[in-house]
Formats: structure tokens, C-alpha cells, sequence
């Protein structure tokens, strides 16, 4: 289930979907037919549309107010983890090589991000923070994980940690615009501070 913010639930179960707003009580049901299991189905922030993989090839947009379906591009490498800016404007993804993607509702572009996992949007829904990992898996050798940012079209990356002892990783913005992450071998919750004045 998800809230968005206009108060509304949005469950999907039984291949139905039901939205109920939290002060009105008010209640709209869809009968939507999904083609495959989507454990991750991400509804937008402004409650206006539904996202859902078909076998994790591609993403069906789902508008729940006309109840209209649209097939969205990608780079033909699969998609998982879809992710609604708050703006409701654009989606962050993963395909199955490991690389981000955003796509841009409007325009149709989707933009590249580079190899990353756990992505997370500030609350301007231009910037995105996310871990890098690299691991040996032959050897089940852990080597490292990094913090980064970059705007979502894929420019301006910034790694916000270097550290080889210390594994940083999901992170994600508070309210305030700090960043929050854990640390995998140290097992604590960090908040950073972010200065804009520095690159």
C-alpha cells in the first residue's frame, strides 16, 4: 500500500485496486488485470497514476483517474525498483545490470545515472542520493560501498564518501536535507550534513 499527498491509500490486492482518502472516508475501486507478480507497484505522490513491471522487461503507467494505460521506455536491459519524484514527474529505476535510470514524464527522455543501488530523491526532485558497491562475488569478498549524488539527469555526480574501512550504504534525505545512511560493517545510522558550498 501507499499514501500520497492528498491523503489517499492505495492498495493492491486480489488484482484490484482500491484508493481511500484518510479524512472523507471517500473510496474508488479499479479492476486492473496485472500480467505478472509486481511486488513493487509505486504509485505517484499526487495520487494520479500507478506504475507496475510487466516480467521486469518494461513499466506500465497506469492513470487512475481515466484508467488509460501507457508502455514507458527504457534501455532494454530490464527495470526494477521504481521510485515517483516528489514532484510526480519523473521515475527513478534500476534495469538488471545495476545502473540507475530516471524517466521523465512529459518529455519521454529517460537519463542514465551509472552503476548504483538504493537511490533516493530530495525533496526538490532534482538531486538523487545513492550507494556504489564492488565486490568480488567469486571470493565473497565485500570491497567497498560509497555514498554519491547527482541530479537526475546524470550530471553533476558528487561521491559524498571515500572511506575503505567503512561501508556506506541505502541512503536516503530527511526533511531537513541532510543525508541519512548506514553503515554496513559498523552497524550504525549516520546523519550528514550536507554544505552545497563544497563539491
Amino acid at each position: 500500500s501507499t499514501i500520497d499527498n492528498k491523503g489517499n491509500i492505495i492498495i493492491s490486492e486480489n488484482l484490484n485496486i482500491s484508493s481511500t482518502n484518510i479524512e472523507t472516508n471517500n473510496k474508488r475501486t479499479f479492476s486492473k488485470r496485472f500480467p505478472s507478480f509486481s511486488n513493487l507497484t509505486a504509485v505517484s505522490n499526487d495520487g494520479n497514476y500507478l506504475i507496475y513491471d510487466v516480467d521486469q522487461k518494461y513499466f506500465n503507467l497506469f492513470n487512475l483517474q481515466t484508467a488509460e494505460e501507457t508502455k514507458l521506455p527504457n534501455d532494454n536491459k530490464g527495470v526494477i525498483y521504481p521510485k515517483w519524484s516528489p514532484d510526480s514527474k519523473k521515475i527513478l529505476f534500476q534495469n538488471k545490470d545495476m545502473e540507475l535510470l530516471v524517466f521523465e514524464l512529459g518529455t519521454d527522455n529517460v537519463y542514465k545515472l551509472g552503476k548504483g543501488g538504493a537511490g533516493n530523491w530530495d525533496a526538490s526532485s532534482e538531486h538523487i542520493v545513492f550507494h556504489r558497491k564492488e565486490a568480488d562475488p567469486v571470493n565473497f569478498v565485500f570491497k567497498s560501498s560509497e555514498i554519491f549524488m547527482v541530479n537526475y539527469k546524470g550530471t553533476d555526480l558528487r561521491q559524498l564518501t571515500n572511506t575503505s574501512d567503512i561501508y556506506e550504504m541505502t541512503p536516503s534525505f530527511d526533511l531537513s536535507g541532510n543525508i541519512l545512511y548506514q553503515t554496513f560493517d559498523k552497524r550504525q545510522i549516520i546523519r550528514a550534513v550536507l554544505d552545497d558550498s563544497k563539491k
